[in-house]
């Protein structure tokens, strides 16, 4: 996790460096981020977009409507997939004190205020943690939620659960669309949780520990224009051999642009071979050709339970 005073003024916003080379990754892993805070960082975009990524390294670009968000004090939590150098692995398998716990929620939000908009707690009590863990998220839904805030930003950390708001839907428009948040947890737990992938049902009961992650990246994604401020490509995790329980995250890359962007963190029509991502342009309008010359490209992962 990133420390607060390591974000940088980018005009009225931010950017942060974050370093990995303590993990020890031999090439580039796939990222997943999300943003820490006291508030206002749900009406954000950029915390789960990267660039400038390596074996060592990557940037993250926040903006906001409220220019004054610094002061909130926000933290990058990040997690990484990728293959470790052998006294890097070495070290991994020796020291063992953290547990991967994943889950997903049901699709009945509470309202924020008389706009709407949405809130919810989640608890992972039953993941063990002993200290509060590194969280990535994303939703799976219906339709819309490409253009939601907020997926990616949570609140009220700590070893038992979060907080998590979204900008931009009704609790109704989310029940009718069947808005999930997926969520992954990486950090110290009990003795007894460290063996294995922890996944648990909507209901936080246990499914299995028997977990597996498999991830992948689209390098040179098929973008296709869609809608007048947005692009789409399908990601094909055929090779996975997952099964229809898998939960997905992803997110996006690029050399411009992309921290302007929502969705990456929005599944689509899931399945144990892929699913659909849209990527929605706040502010300016999004097309294939630009995404191609921003060299976009795609970070995924699935966590399945059979």
């Amino acid at each position: 996790m990133t420390p607060i005073s390591d974000w940088r003024a980018y005009g009225a916003n931010q950017y942060v460096d974050v370093s990995m080379a303590k993990c020890g990754f031999y090439s580039t892993p796939r990222i997943f981020s999300t943003e820490r805070g006291a508030s206002s960082h749900w009406t954000a975009t950029g915390a789960n977009s990267h660039y400038m990524t390596s074996a060592n390294a990557f940037r993250v670009y926040v903006t906001s409507p409220f220019a004054w968000r610094y002061r909130f004090g926000y933290q990058i939590s990040w997690c990484a997939f990728g293959q470790m150098k052998p006294k890097a692995a070495k070290r991994a398998r020796r020291s063992r004190k953290l547990s991967t716990c994943c889950g997903q929620t049901n699709s009945s939000w509470n309202r924020y205020n008389a706009d709407g908009h949405l809130w919810k707690d989640i608890d992972y009590r039953k993941c063990g943690f002993t200290t509060t863990p590194q969280v990535f998220t994303s939703l799976n839904g219906l339709s819309s939620h490409w253009v939601l805030r907020g997926v990616t930003a949570t609140y009220n950390n700590n070893k038992d659960g979060f907080r998590t708001y979204i900008y931009g839907a009704t609790p109704e428009f989310a029940k009718k669309y069947q808005y999930r948040l997926q969520w992954c947890a990486v950090g110290q737990t009990a003795k007894r949780f460290r063996k294995g992938v922890h996944v648990y049902g909507r209901a936080a009961n246990r499914v299995t520990r028997r977990g597996r992650v498999c991830c992948g990246k689209i390098a040179k994604p098929n973008w296709q224009d869609y809608s007048s401020a947005g692009i789409v490509t399908q990601v094909n995790t055929s090779a996975c051999k997952f099964s229809n329980k898998v939960k997905y995250f992803g997110s996006l890359n690029g050399n411009s642009g992309n921290w302007l962007t929502t969705g990456g963190e929005a599944i689509y029509s899931p399945s144990s071979s892929g699913f659909t991502t849209y990527i929605y342009a706040h502010g300016w309008a999004l097309r294939s050709s630009h995404a191609q010359a921003y060299g976009f490209s795609y970070d995924w992962c699935g966590v399945d339970s059979a």
